[in-house]
């Protein structure tokens, strides 16, 4: 008799509890079901083995159990980073002298810790087996996550969600029998209605501090501001989609719309699912994607439009492609796309290859590209005005709220990106210019024509005039050592134009940015009086600001940011000195 995993054996227990309750259960019947369901489970033990094998190793250094224990976990992260530590430190006190140098160190150091990464069934940070050698400095970041336990910690509590979720996939509690939950298991849709419930309340008691200037805004507005929000994310979507619908009409561009799945061998709910999980359905359509990508680049046709990520009800991935094309190449990407999408099992498709690949022309009648894009927005982001379901049947508010939150949790639960554009300009872009001021753009024609797409949220505008203005970055160390680009503006002719506010702002509790800002105001002193009514004056003078301007610019001068006034002067202040280029 095969030995069941815990998880299994679990099942097991659970189905013959029930069965028991039933009024005319008896011992033996009981004892039947059992051996029944012992049987059927048996190769569902398989499946969950095949994708989680060193969980059941008798000297597996992560078990089933250890995976499932948050203390555990803890205790765990806690050793492995100890031992990457006491290695570190071994070898600087007795084997210093055995290696050529720094790098042959600590090339071994990594070396030895991604061993012990592995066995947790964690990515090492860097692979030592690359056909292109890590650099020192990569070495010393792989290093430095590899004996800090919050990096393993990490990366163990998203294993253990995929893995408890796949088992729950496995067991048959996903999809749209009765028993079963869309999308998501019960178990983790309710684990993710927790935490984004925790990080509401976290957000309401926090503030974002900016001591110098003296300003706070809640952490709670500044995320509403922003594409965090889910209904800001729909409204921007809707925009670009729109937007690039203009773009297609002034082209002369056709509308089609894609749905790409996949073979059966990736779908729970078919007889011939092979074990495979939501993470290598997802893996398998990028793939057959970028195949069909490289076909349509070497054709040299041009498309752009955007990529929505979904699961089917038994948490299976699929994608929709909304792509804008001229009308002479519209058989061609059909027909390359189809050939990539079918060509993995394709003697299942028979004749009907639908199943697996579908393109329809978008229906003007229907109201346009944008119509269609847009069912499948709200459907994946917050429900909003989604009227009915995938089927045509309608659907109530919260039924069709729940379905979308069901999705975003299938998407977080996996790390699978919901929405991608491809074509078209930058939106990160878009989104630096849209919080660009009129006075940072005017001393040109062109860049301020492109400022006023954005802002107007002229989408296909902005995409058409977006030429020669490039994101700028400013870089800086993680913990890690790492260098990591933060957006601070953008690219023009003439330098750098900072449109993200200065990075002096703290994350503090709402009470004590309230408490602090109080004391401040009860001081006479601010930064508006350091700078003396000479260099207002001067400044006046050179830009020509007025008051409300000169009251909105001094404090990021004082603190060293550097202004464009036209093209062909900046201003700045050092050392208490207006400082003037020419």
């Amino acid at each position: 008799m095969i030995k069941l995993i815990k998880p299994v054996e679990q099942e097991l227990n659970q189905r013959v509890s029930a069965r028991q309750l039933r009024k005319n259960a008896t011992p033996l019947n009981v004892a039947n079901f059992r051996d029944e369901q012992r049987a059927k489970l048996a190769s569902i033990q398989s499946h969950i083995k095949n994708q989680y094998p060193d969980l059941f190793g008798e000297s597996a250094l992560l078990t089933h159990d250890k995976l499932i224990s948050q203390s555990r976990l803890k205790s765990l992260s806690n050793a492995a980073a100890e031992s990457g530590l006491k290695l570190m430190q071994e070898i600087t006190t007795h084997h210093q002298h055995d290696f050529a140098d720094f790098y042959e160190t600590i090339r071994y150091v990594v070396g030895e810790q991604n061993k012990r990464a592995r066995a947790l069934l964690i990515e090492p940070p860097i692979d030592l087996g690359a056909k292109q050698p890590p650099t020192e400095g990569e070495l010393e970041s792989a290093a430095l996550k590899l004996v800090d336990p919050s990096w393993y910690m990490r990366r163990l509590m998203k294993l253990r969600g995929q893995y408890k979720e796949y088992c729950q996939i496995a067991l048959g509690y996903v999809g749209e029998q009765k028993h079963q939950h869309k999308y998501v298991s019960r178990g983790a849709f309710n684990a993710w209605k927790e935490n984004q419930r925790q990080m509401q309340e976290y957000i309401k008691n926090m503030a974002l501090l900016d001591e110098e200037n003296g300003e706070s805004i809640s952490l709670e507005d500044a995320i509403n501001s922003s594409t965090a929000n889910p209904e800001n994310r729909r409204v921007e979507m809707m925009v670009r989609a729109r937007g690039f619908e203009e773009l297609a009409e002034d082209k002369g561009y056709t509308a089609l719309f894609i749905t790409w799945t996949l073979p059966s061998r990736f779908h729970r709910n078919s007889y011939k699912w092979d074990g495979s999980s939501p993470l290598d359905g997802q893996a398998e359509l990028m793939k057959t994607w970028a195949r069909g990508r490289a076909r349509l680049a070497k054709r040299e046709i041009d498309y752009f439009g955007f990529r929505v990520a979904e699961p089917h009800k038994d948490a299976t991935p699929h994608a929709h492609y909304f792509l804008f094309c001229a009308p002479r190449d519209v058989e061609t990407i059909k027909a390359q796309l189809q050939d990539v999408a079918c060509k993995t099992d394709r003697e299942e498709l028979g004749d009907n290859t639908e199943a697996r690949f579908k393109a329809v022309e978008c229906d003007p009648s229907k109201g346009g590209a944008t119509a269609y894009i847009a069912k499948y927005v709200s459907k994946n982001i917050n429900g909003a005005y989604l009227a009915e379901d995938e089927n045509g049947q309608p659907l109530e508010l919260a039924e069709a709220e729940k379905s979308a939150f069901s999705v975003r949790a299938w998407a977080s639960l996996f790390n699978i990106r919901q929405f991608q554009q491809f074509g078209g300009a930058s939106v990160s872009l878009w989104r630096v210019m849209r919080k660009a001021k009129p006075s940072q753009t005017q001393f040109n024609e062109q860049l301020e024509a492109i400022r006023q797409a954005a802002d107007s949220s002229k989408w296909s505008v902005f995409c058409e005039l977006a030429q020669g203005v490039k994101l700028a970055y400013e870089q800086k160390d993680n913990q890690y050592k790492e260098t990591i680009k933060r957006v601070i503006g953008f690219e023009w002719v003439s330098g750098v134009i900072q449109t993200a506010r200065e990075c002096g702002l703290k994350l503090v509790p709402k009470a004590k940015a309230e408490g602090l800002l109080k004391a401040r105001s009860a001081s006479t002193w601010s930064t508006e009086n350091n700078c003396n009514h000479a260099i207002r004056e001067q400044i006046k003078t050179v830009t020509g600001w007025s008051s409300a301007q000169l009251t909105e610019y001094v404090s990021p001068l004082l603190k060293g940011r550097i202004f464009i006034v036209d093209q062909y002067q900046t201003i700045k202040i050092r050392n208490g000195c207006l400082l003037v280029s020419n």
